[in-house]
């Protein structure tokens, strides 16, 4: 129960303190505010360039990478990216939406938070051994959303433009992603080499992994525009149903008839169960802006799906002890 508060607290006071900071500025109360979106990008260097890297290194020194079954991790990751997107195409149909709508609500269903609340959630609730196969799970997750996600997204307005090669590029010399990819690399090759990681290591990633989150929380909320949810009933539903409900059903089934759940006692089971279970990522409110989408019905869907971790966190808790 301490671990799922610790989460909770994390991704709460993030997302309030980055969104305290954009009122008070906004507001004109907070003399000599400092300049906003340097601090976000700033924050999210510090999350990206240093934390994740340095956790990354500990996690997969502390790896068996001698378990050939987890290697198919990437795979059922994209599995569920794309499900949550098709999913949301389908049911942006159903429910009626116009063409700016089911374009916006497609990123809803595709573009999910396995980064800064999906690693805290799995460090919380499964220690080290859990958090270092989220990188693993979401490796092909950039290529998704850049080479897939935005010229879908864009298709809804006019023609798209990119596409897959454009996505595979722009992942090959993005630092962000290098850095995540360097660290994991490092830590690896320490584990082949046969160096013992230092107990102290353990101390650092618990202290670390909640710092890169929050960090990258801050930033996500020096940025947030408050909604009403009210204005989006049937699409705000509609994106709990599939974020919270059939994308983790579809993508847990799929690990466990890989047989995740006989692998390192059901760890990269309990893994996709949590990674699959994630709200909506703020990334997801870019494509709409940039291609003249419906802006507000994403934001809503977005806060909706923030909102309800406060639940799905604590159910998530319960379900990995049973498992």
């Amino acid at each position: 129960m301490e671990r799922v508060v610790t989460a909770l607290l994390v991704i709460a006071t993030g997302l309030l303190s980055g969104w305290g900071m954009k009122q008070l500025a906004d507001s004109g109360r907070w003399r000599n505010p400092p300049d906003l979106p340097r601090l976000r990008l700033l924050l999210q260097k510090i999350a990206l360039f240093f934390l994740l890297p340095v956790t990354y290194c500990g996690a997969f020194w502390n790896l068996d990478l001698s378990v050939s079954g987890i290697w198919s991790l990437p795979a059922v990751g994209v599995f569920a990216f794309v499900s949550g997107g098709a999913l949301a195409l389908a049911a942006g149909k159903a429910m009626g939406l116009a063409r700016r709508e089911r374009g916006a609500f497609f990123c809803c269903g595709l573009f999910t938070n396995v980064g800064a609340v999906g690693a805290l959630v799995c460090h919380q609730l499964l220690g080290e051994e859990g958090f270092a196969m989220v990188p693993a799970y979401k490796l092909l997750e950039e290529v998704l959303y850049f080479g897939v996600g935005f010229p879908v997204a864009r298709s809804f307005t006019g023609p798209g433009q990119g596409g897959l090669a454009a996505g595979l590029k722009r992942v090959a010399t993005d630092p962000f992603i290098l850095c995540a990819l360097g660290g994991m690399a490092a830590g690896a090759a320490l584990r082949l080499a046969g160096f013992q990681r230092p107990a102290a290591y353990v101390t650092v990633n618990a202290v670390l992994v909640p710092l890169a989150s929050f960090c990258m929380l801050v930033a996500i909320g020096l940025a947030l525009r408050v909604k009403r949810l009210a204005a989006y009933p049937g699409p705000c539903a509609a994106t709990l149903a599939i974020r919270f409900l059939a994308v983790p059903v579809l993508a847990t089934t799929a690990a466990w008839l890989l047989g995740y759940g006989r692998i390192l006692g059901g760890v990269p089971l309990k893994v996709v169960m949590i990674l699959s279970c994630m709200p909506v990522a703020f990334l997801a409110l870019i494509p709409p802006s940039l291609y003249d989408l419906d802006v507000d019905l994403t934001n809503a869907c977005w806060f909706a799906s923030i909102l309800f971790t406060g639940v799905s966190i604590p159910l998530l808790a319960l379900a990995v002890r049973a498992f």
